[in-house]
């Protein structure tokens, strides 16, 4: 008796072995603050999907981890997929968020590649309100889409950090220093963008473009673009520094372009923050200890806050505030500030997900802040805050 109970037990265990064996494996990543099925079973509080574009890592870990802070505060059900730099996986995950039985009251999507209109033409049968967030649409596909609640009634905006912006801190924060450590003649400088047909690398070197108009001292040899890639950035600035070696200033559009430019400076015999100036943009730790070392000027970020801002902006307005009538269909929020020596101990302590745990987040939405009639969403707003 016994032993044929065992014998069928066995059996059972082999059967669910070869089950989870055959099982085929989703690489999708999904998190979430709730544990509920979200695909059947209804949601009490308000439900936001964000189809997060990158990995889970890095900028876009910090980015997930500040709305899930924001999310906590607002009592929001957050979801957050990630597609791992994949625009083909991206409008896989639309779609099969849209084919849910219960769907979530907002998606946040991002422009990457770009394929937001795609994206619009799944989620507006489905009736899910959306929001566009880090890259704008570019010009085809605004002559296609048209503003934000026209063609597509459920797509409600647009909320992007201003990348010119950026693009002009890092300028500023590289070329002043070049100017105080003694260049007083023509200083030469290269600049490594993100890439061609990104809008937030097309934006910071129009900021590029800006600071240099007002500085005629700076000769800006070349552009090459470095797909945001710290080895792609090396093997450029190996080259260039060959080509160019009188160059005093390295602008880069993000940080692991900047870490790049500074090993690839090192193997080229020089010592970068003596023989040349570089600054990038991120936040990242890399860059923070890059700044301790006298290696790199400043890092400009906070820009990773943008997801707890759209998440406050749809708390609102599922609360009756629409963003439209005093912010307008499109914000462009100046959410940098800028990381040097001078706050690098400080300052760099934002990036740390415990401390924003002081935050109140609710002060900064319209719905529980009567005060408020337009947003003034700022990375040293929320710095203020920190205990």
């Amino acid at each position: 008796m016994i032993r044929r109970l065992l014998s069928t037990v066995l059996v059972i265990c082999l059967m669910i072995s070869l089950i989870a064996c055959n099982k085929p494996q989703d690489e999708t990543i999904i998190e979430s603050n709730e544990l509920t099925d979200k695909t059947t079973v209804p949601h009490e509080r308000l439900h936001v999907v964000f189809v997060n574009p990158g990995y889970p890592e890095t900028f876009w870990l910090m980015t997930s981890e500040f709305m899930q802070s924001v999310a906590k505060d607002l009592e929001i059900d957050l979801e957050i997929i990630y597609s791992n730099r994949d625009h083909i996986a991206m409008v896989k995950h639309v779609k099969e968020v849209a084919e849910r039985d219960v769907k979530p009251d907002y998606m946040i999507v991002v422009n990457e590649k770009p394929v937001a209109v795609e994206f619009f033409d799944i989620i507006e049968p489905a009736g899910i309100k959306t929001i566009l967030m880090s890259n704008d649409l570019n010009s085809e596909q605004y002559r296609i889409a048209g503003s934000p609640r026209e063609r597509y009634k459920n797509w409600l905006g647009v909320m992007v950090p201003d990348n010119e912006y950026a693009g002009v801190r890092i300028a500023e924060s590289v070329i002043e220093k070049g100017l105080r450590m003694g260049h007083d003649e023509t200083i030469e400088m290269i600049a490594i963008g993100g890439s061609r047909a990104t809008p937030a690398s097309i934006d910071r070197l129009k900021g590029l473009d800006r600071v240099l108009s007002n500085n005629p001292i700076v000769d800006l040899k070349q552009v090459v673009y470095g797909e945001w890639i710290e080895k792609t950035a090396y093997e450029q600035t190996s080259g260039l520094l060959s080509r160019y070696p009188e160059c005093k200033i390295i602008w880069t559009a993000n940080d692991p372009m900047a870490i790049g430019a500074i090993k690839a400076s090192k193997d080229s015999g020089l010592k970068p923050g003596e023989d040349l100036y570089i600054s990038g943009l991120n936040w990242s730790e890399e860059a923070f200890e890059a700044i301790r070392n006298d290696e790199m000027v400043a890092s400009i970020g906070g820009h990773f806050t943008l997801g707890g801002c759209v998440l406050m902006t749809l708390y609102d307005h599922h609360n009756g505030f629409d963003f439209a009538d005093e912010d307008g269909l499109k914000m462009n929020l100046k959410l940098f500030g800028t990381i040097d020596k001078s706050n690098v101990n400080q300052d760099s302590k934002f990036i740390d997900p415990t401390s924003w745990e002081s935050i109140d987040f609710k002060k900064f939405t319209k719905t529980d802040n009567t005060s408020i009639e337009k947003y003034d969403f700022s990375v040293e707003m929320f710095m203020n805050e920190l205990e």
